[in-house]
């Protein structure tokens, strides 16, 4: 018989839009033979003519119902117009429909080339061959009649003549993609694929399967189907699906679960109506929206109550060996937010801790607990390096611990108490009558405090050490992001040079946009501030504040003498009555700003 060509309604740049990876038009066609009753698929993928691993061919064989020529007319001839579109099962076996618009038979030519169906349906007891063809960029359809057979039913879908060989159709990843594609067909309607020569089977890699219950909503009743996987496939994905379990979207689940592996289906039939927004629907609102955050609430809830029964299992089999890096009941909150932080990293990296003998076992317990407790940020380093965690794992717990709170609470915690145990030590310093008269200004006292500036204010930085006046005006200048400065040494009254111990800068800005420096004269714990040492330090104070060079109207300066205690007038100076206590100069001492 003669092919007949009909017209297709679409332009050209609709089948573009419509186009898309050719992974997913292999999906496409595997739906629309589970649509038509097939038991059995077989995707068979051919090189190309020039070898070198491409693919030449993709054939998709099925035995199902089979196309009849006037259901091709209907449905391959203009979008929207299927079979489908006004039945909610199949034909003979009753299952519930994945696609109703037609859509999937044109999404396969983002790669160009030939696409073929070759179909045997039957018709008041007689079984009848057509023929389908759509070549990419062609306006028509060919559509051919090819008489009585006595061929078993089914269809078979060629796919070839590629502008560019695909190679996304093969290796792991692309079973994988169609093993969480097809395993609610696979296991409930008993549909068997083999895809390139090996059946997809979720027994292979399914360590469960669980059924959970959803609490009502108003828009109907919810399924909620969730595949634990024994390796990493699924990401953690949630599968949106009418209400016979087709698979419409996938989106992430967004659900937190260290160190399980599942893919995640929830059936309602209300999906099927907003199939046009299913893609983004996190960014929408509305009665779709709930249902997926009745659904993804249930799911956290699901594993919350794993990753804690497998907590506690893996943490009380590391008590009784003895490598758990605690002991005893926590003994602050900040222990427990690290005990709570800890259990979450290692119960992430147990997989791999448990693999090495006990001494090696503990010692990574250890340094994990280290790296939490005195820098969080390096728990990656720890995981990567040491105990070699994979890629995909490391990423998992990234995501998880940025999502947490704990690893903060244990920072801020720490530094607290390291604050506190140095503000003891220099206590004891400064103040036991035998260790202060031992203790040496420059060499010892100046060293400690210039890594813990914190001391003199939480919004100071350290911007010069040990430095002469001209380094200290340097300095400034550049702070100031000035580029230039006038040539000359900086000289006190008397014509010298004089050096400081620590040049402060501010690092919170002040809202009036005026900076602060505080200049720090130290002194030795059993050397007492007397009228020379504040004579000293006033120098300094004359030094700026004369000469021009420095910014004293948009820069406030502060100039601190420190020590255990004062003698003679300058107790009494500091305790003036109309001036905050330590207080000293107050009166203008230039002509270009005040000090």
């Amino acid at each position: 018989m003669l092919a007949v060509r009909y017209p297709v309604t679409l332009d050209a740049r609709h089948l573009e839009r419509l186009s898309g990876p050719l992974l997913t038009g292999v999906i496409e066609l595997i739906w629309n033979a589970i649509d038509g009753d097939a038991r059995n698929i077989r995707v068979t993928l051919r090189e190309n003519a020039l070898g070198a691993g491409g693919i030449g061919e993709i054939e998709v064989a099925d035995d199902g119902h089979g196309i009849d020529l006037e259901t091709a007319k209907d449905g391959f001839l203009a979008l929207g117009r299927s079979w489908k579109a006004n039945g909610q099962r199949s034909k003979t076996l009753g299952r519930p429909l994945h696609g109703k618009e037609g859509r999937g038979r044109f999404r396969l030519f983002r790669h160009g080339g030939i696409a073929r169906w070759e179909s045997v349906s039957e018709l008041g007891g007689q079984r009848e061959r057509i023929l389908i063809e759509i070549r990419h960029g062609a306006p028509d359809i060919e559509i051919e009649a090819l008489g009585p057979t006595d061929d078993p039913l089914g269809t078979r879908v060629t796919l070839s003549n590629f502008a560019e060989a695909p190679r996304e159709l093969t290796g792991r990843a692309a079973r994988d993609r169609l093993l969480t594609q097809f395993v609610l067909p696979i296991e409930e309607h008993g549909v068997t694929i083999i895809y390139d020569g090996e059946p997809l089977d979720p027994a292979e890699v399914r360590e469960s399967r669980d059924e959970l219950e959803v609490p009502d909503t108003q828009d109907g009743p919810l399924e909620l189907t969730v595949f634990q996987w024994s390796r990493a496939i699924g990401h953690q994905d949630l599968y949106l699906c009418d209400g016979g379990g087709a698979t419409l979207e996938r989106i992430p689940s967004q659900v937190p679960a260290p160190g399980f592996y599942f893919t995640a289906y929830l059936r309602w039939d209300g999906f099927a109506e907003h199939l046009a927004n299913l893609a983004v629907i996190d960014l929408s609102a509305g009665d779709v929206a709930d249902v997926v955050g009745a659904a993804r609430r249930r799911l956290e809830a699901h594993f919350d109550e794993l990753v804690s029964y497998r907590q506690r299992k893996v943490i009380s089999d590391w008590e009784k060996e003895g490598v758990y890096p605690f002991t005893g009941p926590p003994a602050s909150e900040a222990e427990r937010a690290a005990r709570q932080t800890f259990d979450v990293v290692a119960l992430e990296a147990a997989e791999v801790v448990n693999k090495a003998p006990r001494l090696s076992k503990r010692l990574s317990l250890r340094l994990l607990r280290e790296a939490l407790e005195r820098n969080p940020g390096h728990v990656h380093q720890v995981l990567a390096q040491v105990l070699t965690l994979p890629d995909e794992r490391l990423a998992d717990l990234t995501r998880l611990l940025e999502r947490t709170k704990l690893a903060h609470i244990i920072s801020a915690s720490r530094s607290i108490a390291d604050r506190l145990d140095f503000l003891q030590a220099l206590r004891h310093l400064t103040g036991d009558p035998e260790a202060k008269e031992t203790v040496l200004e420059r060499q010892q006292l100046h060293l400690i405090l210039e890594d813990e500036t914190w001391v003199f204010g939480e919004e100071y930085a350290l911007a010069a050490s040990d430095a002469g006046l001209t380094q200290v005006l340097e300095q400034h200048v550049k702070l100031l992001g000035r580029d230039h400065i006038a040539p000359g040494a900086v000289r006190d009254t008397d014509g010298r040079h004089r050096r400081i111990d620590l040049l402060l800068a501010q690092t919170i800005p002040h809202a009036d946009n005026i900076r602060e420096h505080l200049v720090v004269e130290l002194k030795r714990p059993n050397a007492p501030i007397g009228p020379k040492e504040l004579q000293q330090v006033k120098e300094y104070a004359f030094a700026v504040a004369s000469d021009q060079r420095f910014d004293t109207t948009r820069t406030r300066w502060e100039f601190w003498a420190v020590s255990t205690e004062v003698k003679g007038t300058v107790e009494r100076e500091r305790r003036q009555r109309d001036k905050p206590f330590g207080w000293s100069q107050t009166t203008p001492i230039s002509d270009h700003g005040s000090g």
